[in-house]
C-alpha cells in the first residue's frame, strides 16, 4: 500500500493510517462504550455521576475515531469494499430495533 500524507486539523503532514487499523480502533471504542453504557444502566446514582463524564469522552473518542474511517483513503478496491461493507453493518445496527425489545404500533 503506497504511504499518503494527511493533514491534520493543525495543519501538519502526517501518515494515513490503514483503514484495518482504523476500523479495529472503531470496533474498540464501540465496545468500550457498551461496556460503559451497561455499567451505568446498573449503576447507583453516585456511580452513575462518576460515569457520566467517562462515557462523554469515550463517544467524543469513537465519533473522532469514525470520522477518520470514513475519510481514511483506501489503496485498493480490496480496502474500499471493506470499508463499505462496515459502514453498511454501521448503519445496518443503528436502524435495527434493539434486540429484545418489541415495536408497538398504534392501530
Amino acid at each position: 500500500m503506497p504511504i499518503q500524507l494527511v493533514c491534520s486539523r493543525k495543519g501538519k503532514a502526517r501518515e494515513a493510517d490503514a483503514v484495518v487499523d482504523l476500523i479495529a480502533a472503531h470496533r474498540r471504542a464501540i465496545s468500550e462504550l457498551e461496556c460503559l453504557g451497561k455499567r451505568l444502566m446498573h449503576a447507583e446514582e453516585a456511580e452513575a455521576q462518576l460515569i457520566g463524564p467517562r462515557l462523554d469522552a469515550i463517544l467524543a473518542n469513537e465519533t473522532v475515531i469514525r470520522r477518520q474511517a470514513a475519510m481514511a483513503p483506501v489503496a485498493d478496491v480490496g480496502e474500499l469494499k471493506m470499508k463499505a461493507a462496515y459502514f453498511a453493518r454501521l448503519i445496518f445496527l443503528r436502524t435495527k430495533p434493539a434486540r429484545g425489545w418489541n415495536v408497538i404500533s398504534s392501530p
